[in-house]
């Protein structure tokens, strides 16, 4: 997998989510969810092994697995505090995803082939800012994360920012209690400008409505399923 620089902590997200709502009537939600993602790390040109032998100056032939690049999918939960208002709604988030293992037998230079599985974990923070469409709400996100590597090589750790766009629908099922889905595609911010990476992921839980702040026009005591939507 390419490593890519650690640019911003996670506090940055806490804090952008806390001077936003400063100021603004709303409700405040909590949420519990499961998601699933696929991850794609492709050859910007060519083959993985042309642009992994670029990558280290050395030739690297691939003689099983994916010639075209790293595809794998996971699953993993999330945990999200989350602030509405009258036209927007703001999560801060924290996930964890373990994903499935890839192997590959490769040669390096003529030598002897070499079997290796890759296995991949991550976790980190979001801060997703979306805007209420009646039941759609497209959104951007922001993410800090911390990607566990896993291969015949060792084990490392890898922090990355990354930026994408989605949208979420929600629905309430009784009082104050709501199911929602969501998609979400994100892009690492800096990359090794040989492969193109991006993860599309699918969420989908419970959101509970605890709690409003009062004064300055937001919605603060709803009672219908679709007057104020949210997600």
């Amino acid at each position: 997998m390419v490593k890519t620089m650690d640019i911003v902590p996670f506090k940055f997200f806490l804090i952008l989510f806390l001077v936003a709502f400063t100021g603004c009537a709303g409700t405040w939600y909590g949420d519990v969810g499961l998601r699933k993602s696929k991850y794609t790390e492709k050859a910007s040109d060519g083959s993985l092994e042309s642009a992994l032998s670029k990558s280290s100056g050395r030739t690297i032939t691939v003689i099983e697995g994916d010639r075209d690049g790293y595809h794998t999918e996971g699953t993993g939960m999330q945990f999200s505090l989350a602030y509405e208002t009258e036209f927007l709604v703001q999560f801060f988030r924290y996930y964890k995803l373990d994903y499935d293992s890839l192997h590959y037998v490769y040669s390096i230079d003529g030598s002897d082939t070499v079997a290796s599985n890759i296995i991949l974990k991550t976790s980190g923070f979001e801060y997703l800012l979306g805007m209420k469409l009646w039941l759609l709400h497209p959104r951007i996100v922001f993410r800090h994360n911390t990607a566990e590597i896993t291969s015949i090589s060792g084990s490392y750790s890898d922090s990355n920012f990354w930026v994408g766009y989605g949208i979420g629908t929600y629905y309430e099922v009784y009082n104050n209690w709501l199911i929602y889905v969501g998609y979400d595609r994100y892009f690492p911010v800096a990359m090794d400008p040989l492969f193109k990476i991006n993860t599309v992921e699918y969420s989908v839980g419970v959101l509970y409505r605890f709690g409003s702040l009062g004064g300055g026009g937001g919605d603060t005591g709803r009672t219908s399923k679709f007057g104020n939507p949210f997600f």
